[in-house]
């Protein structure tokens, strides 16, 4: 009867850790707000060189659910490469870390990633790096609206 009494009380610290650890990460992480809605549009506003130096107006992409993500590179070709990524890969630098913040990322730390819906509003975000499953579900819960 003992180890029971042990197991439900493990049971129930557990439990309540959880929720107190869920409140504390969502009062820590507020969800996007009208300003970061409105740092999204202007995004769409702006030009950033590609890989390859070719300025690439961000307007192209309005409309579309956009996954932004900031990242620290210094060799983005070779990333690139050595992933053999198909996708666009524009650079902000060094201003991209205050777009970051205008964003939404709180810290502010690398990796950020931003997910923009077709119509300009700040849906998601997420500071370090995100893992795939995650992304996925951004893009089934957003991707069909």
């Amino acid at each position: 009867m003992a180890r029971r009494t042990v197991l439900i009380a493990l049971a129930v610290s557990a439990a309540a850790f959880a929720v107190a650890a869920g409140a504390f990460w969502g009062l820590r992480r507020p969800a996007p707000d009208a300003a970061a809605d409105q740092e999204a549009v202007a995004l769409f506003a702006m030009k950033l060189p590609d890989a390859d130096g070719v300025e690439r107006p961000l307007l192209a992409w309005r409309g579309k659910l956009l996954v932004v993500n900031f990242w620290a590179t210094w060799k983005i070709r070779d990333f690139r490469s050595q992933h053999r990524l198909r996708i666009p890969l524009l650079a902000a630098g060094f201003d991209g870390m205050q777009l970051a913040q205008r964003l939404g990322n709180p810290e502010p730390v690398l990796p950020y990633t931003a997910l923009i819906s077709p119509d300009g509003r700040l849906v998601e975000e997420h500071s370090g790096r995100i893992q795939e499953p995650e992304l996925r579900r951004w893009v089934a819960e957003h991707g069909s609206r």
